[in-house]
């Protein structure tokens, strides 16, 4: 489905210097025509490669699936674990603004990735990428409406935007839509119903489209109720010539079932994101007269693109066009596979056969057709116990040039898996296949540097969630109302006026005439001083709603993709915990001789601590210890 747009901003007619709305259309098929021409020899390739992942037998006749079992094996090693949005003030500065803004935007975040299955989508794109050799994830915002009736006021100089005319009747209510929810999602979109435009780098691109496959009433909310040049609703032009359903994997193609199978019919909308007009045009192929929407920028993003730069594991500087990763080591494949159809003709041929004299026919014949364990009499020869047993009256096939060439066929297979495997980057530590005879630090060693092929990969698996929280984050600033926020996150914020009353309230408690002595020293409220201190909802919205601001003042990360080694996390832990003994059992007594040094003392155990990258929280505190190490002492009692 096409992202929610607010009613009456569907469609619009194109801008001035296109012609007409049919060469309008004609201009965008040819662009995606282009794209498809550019990107057609990797399509070609990619469903090949889709049809080995799944076992399909080709005429090549491929029966060991190593593409399946190395897709299977990197596809956990680069995305493992749901990334956690790490959301914090770009620089460490005391700014309570930038930390509100922080906090606010990586609670809404955690909840948006809670709120579907994000693992799913990430899981999806990382197969792509490593199956086809590219993997795009979408950002959607999605609001939901509900209708509310507004009183109907009058117009005048004063509310020049009130509803309707000043002599509408008293208590007059007119329907409107209201938000009630709002949601910030992403998308998987299948790779083949992905176009881009021309262009060396992803910076370079200036449109993008997405395929969709929409019924009839998709259609008309679509086009908002817009209508042909001989007042036919345009919905209502579009054929439906494409089947909703799929068959053996392919993807939904053109129907040749008869009417009665309409309500399986779609139509093959394309949505096109074009960056310099900063509209999203949607048109269908195979109706040219007009488009069918014309949208404004309808989610505001800096880039524009609602989705990140896409997955690609094997790239080159010549272009955007994906590689297939499988055709790296295709031809390894091949010889993999005939070596394998030769063993299983050589395996086919390992059956005992042998021959005997006719005068021993029957005995013979008896004891070829017995069963495990089972005796059978033998008559007429006794003369053979002389001549050497049994042995000597069968003539058997020799087996043993089969059995060698056997042997040494799956020796050589086995050595093409480990040439894939090196091609690949997939260590053996990966695959779990470790020599028991080695050494805990042989296996550490071999991990460490069997990891170093792929991390690559991981790294752009972890960039990809991170411009997905970046985009999600543009959106829910933008987008989200203050009360969906406040409700999302639990935070709320004092107005500017009311931290003022506040703060009027405390100066004239603590400094006004009469004032009792104890009174001034009584202790605040907890809420009461949180609103005195805390930044105001106006100031932290000027900010929140800023792309420029927010940019500047706040940081968007994620954690890794990769859950990590616990023992290793416990190593590093129990090696933190030591330090800080061992620096406190020195420190301590320099601070007690002159507590002076107590900021400098706190400053450098800061330093020390941030090597052991501890999370945000531990950060917070850090912080948070090194401005109560600035503040003065208070004084004692006597």
């Amino acid at each position: 489905m096409s992202d929610v747009i607010e009613p009456g901003a569907a469609y619009d007619s194109p801008r001035q210097g296109e012609q007409s709305s049919a060469a309008f259309v004609k201009m965008w098929l040819d662009a995606l025509a282009r794209a498809d021409a550019e990107e057609k020899e990797w399509r070609r390739k990619a469903e090949e490669t889709l049809e080995i992942y799944r076992g399909k037998r080709t005429s090549r006749g491929r029966k060991f699936n190593i593409l399946h079992s190395n897709v299977e094996t990197l596809c956990p090693a680069l995305y493992n674990s749901t990334p956690v949005p790490d959301v914090r003030r770009r620089f460490s500065d005391p700014d309570p603004v930038a930390k509100a803004v922080s906090d606010l935007i990586e609670r809404a975040l955690a909840f948006s990735v809670d709120a579907y299955d994000f693992d799913a989508v990430m899981k999806a794109v990382i197969r792509d990428g490593e199956i086809v050799g590219r993997g795009v994830p979408r950002v959607r915002y999605m609001p939901v409406f509900a209708p509310a009736y507004v009183p109907l006021r009058g117009a005048s100089a004063a509310e020049p935007d009130a509803h309707l005319s000043a002599d509408a009747p008293a208590g007059a209510e007119v329907e409107t839509d209201e938000v009630v929810y709002e949601e910030v999602a992403v998308d998987y979109v299948p790779w083949r119903y992905f176009r881009r435009g021309p262009g060396r780098t992803w910076k370079d691109v200036t449109w993008i489209a997405f395929g969709d496959f929409l019924t009839r009433d998709e259609l008309r909310k679509l086009t908002g109720g817009a209508t042909t040049k001989d007042g036919k609703p345009l919905a209502e032009c579009v054929p439906l010539n494409h089947s909703a359903d799929t068959q053996d994997g392919k993807p939904p193609g053109t129907s040749s079932r008869g009417e009665e199978q309409s309500i399986f019919r779609r139509a093959l909308v394309w949505q096109i994101w074009d960056k310099e007009s900063r509209r999203v045009i949607s048109l269908a192929p195979d109706y040219a007269e007009a488009p069918l929407a014309l949208v404004p920028d309808p989610l505001g993003l800096a880039d524009f693109f609602p989705v990140p730069r896409p997955y690609q594991p094997v790239g080159a500087t010549d272009g955007l066009t994906p590689i297939v990763p499988y055709e790296i080591y295709e031809d390894l494949v091949e010889e993999l596979n005939d070596i394998t159809a030769r063993i299983n003709r050589l395996v086919k041929q390992l059956r005992p056969r042998g021959g005997y004299a006719s005068t021993q026919h029957e005995s013979l014949k008896a004891i070829a057709e017995a069963d495990d364990g089972e005796l059978v009499p033998l008559t007429g020869i006794e003369h053979l116990v002389g001549e050497g047993g049994l042995e000597r009256a069968i003539a058997w096939f020799p087996l043993d040039p089969t059995v060698n060439a056997l042997r040494l066929l799956v020796q050589q297979r086995n050595e093409i898996k480990q040439v894939i495997y090196e091609v690949t980057g997939i260590a053996d530590i990966l695959r779990g296949a470790t020599n028991p005879s080695e050494t805990l630090g042989a296996q550490q060693l071999k991990a460490q540097w069997g990891s170093l092929r792929i991390q690559d990969r991981q790294a752009e698996a972890a960039r990809v969630a991170r411009d997905l929280f970046r985009l999600k984050a543009e959106i829910i600033a933008q987008k989200f109302s203050w009360e969906t926020l406040t409700q999302m996150t639990g935070i709320v914020l004092p107005r500017e006026a009311e931290r003022q009353t506040v703060r009027q309230a405390i100066a004239q408690r603590m400094a006004g005439p009469g004032a009792q002595p104890q009174l001034q020293s009584a202790p605040l409220s907890p809420d009461i001083e949180r609103m005195a201190n805390s930044p105001t909802r106006e100031d932290v919205e000027t900010v929140l709603r800023s792309d420029m601001m927010r940019r500047y003042r706040i940081d968007i990360e994620s954690d890794s993709t990769i859950r990590g080694d616990l023992a290793r996390n416990q190593q590093v832990m129990v090696s933190f915990v030591q330090g800080t003994a061992q620096y406190a059992q020195a420190m301590g007594p320099l601070v007690q001789l002159n507590p002076g040094l107590l900021p400098a003392a706190v400053q450098l155990y800061a330093a020390f601590a941030r090597q052991f990258k501890l999370g945000k929280q531990a950060e917070d505190e850090l912080e948070r210890l090194i401005e109560q190490a600035g503040q003065p002492a208070a004084p004692q009692a006597s």
